[in-house]
């Protein structure tokens, strides 16, 4: 027998209550996050292809399309980049792997990205129980975002879970010049235009931040998916959030 967190048993139910009261307030239209106001005027990217099962599907939103979408993979490179992971965890040990190709914008080589989730764990056994007590774990999502002649991207979401506390999910994407922080979206923009903040374990999706607190971009991992991308993101950084937003989606499913 063995005993978790409990919290994490009702982290699925407690996200469909909240989004359930927020779609309640009218039959048209949607629930959306709350984007930062730094994003308020940027169109959101709706995103197609999640809708229903596909084999090998085809995600688009904007001028970027991911595809070869694929659920697992054999090696642990990426057109010869390396798979980093933490010291304490196992190539074995991966979980919810996939890998597909990101196609730029004008015709330039698609960008090739893997990814795969880790869980890590912790408990004892008190003497004479035989009941296994969950004191802690660590989950790490991470993505290897290979870009053709030039160095690699690499995204790390991050989530440690104590004993009755599950803190929220945070993390970053680099390529060693430059780092975004990547954070979660708890804030739900209900139909009726009020805001309600779910807890911080609930993400409804992320958004990425410069060193200087610029809010460059944002996806929303619920329902179909939407993708913000602000309209001063360079040619070099686009790419690299779309794909990273791209990552988080399949992420979520």
């Amino acid at each position: 027998m063995r005993l978790s967190s409990p919290f994490a048993p009702v982290q699925g139910l407690l996200l469909t209550v909240l989004v359930a009261s927020g779609l309640s307030a009218c039959s048209t239209g949607r629930a959306s996050i709350a984007v930062s106001a730094q994003l308020a005027q940027t169109a959101p990217l709706p995103v197609s292809g999640r809708q229903g099962w596909q084999w090998r599907p085809t995600y688009r939103f904007g001028d970027f399309a991911a595809t070869d979408i694929r659920k697992g993979w054999l090696s642990t490179s990426a057109q010869g980049a390396p798979f980093l992971m933490p010291d304490w965890l196992s190539r074995s040990r991966a979980r919810q792997k996939f890998s597909f190709a990101l196609q730029p914008p004008g015709g330039a080589p698609a960008w090739a990205v893997r990814g795969a989730y880790f869980a890590h764990g912790s408990s004892f056994t008190p003497p004479g129980t035989g009941i296994s007590i969950g004191l802690g774990s660590e989950e790490v999502y991470t993505s290897i975002i290979q870009v053709p002649g030039r160095r690699p991207w690499q995204l790390v979401v991050e989530r440690s879970q104590g004993f009755a506390q599950l803190n929220p999910a945070t993390g970053a994407l680099t390529n060693g010049d430059t780092t975004l922080q990547v954070r979660p979206i708890s804030r739900l923009l209900r139909l009726d235009g009020k805001v309600m903040t779910l807890p911080g374990y609930v993400p409804l999706g992320y958004e990425f931040v410069l060193a200087d607190g610029q809010v460059i971009g944002a996806v929303e991992t619920m329902g179909a998916g939407r993708v913000w991308l602000a309209p001063a993101l360079n040619s070099s950084l686009r790419p690299a959030v779309a794909a990273a937003a791209t990552a988080l989606l399949l992420k979520e499913e």
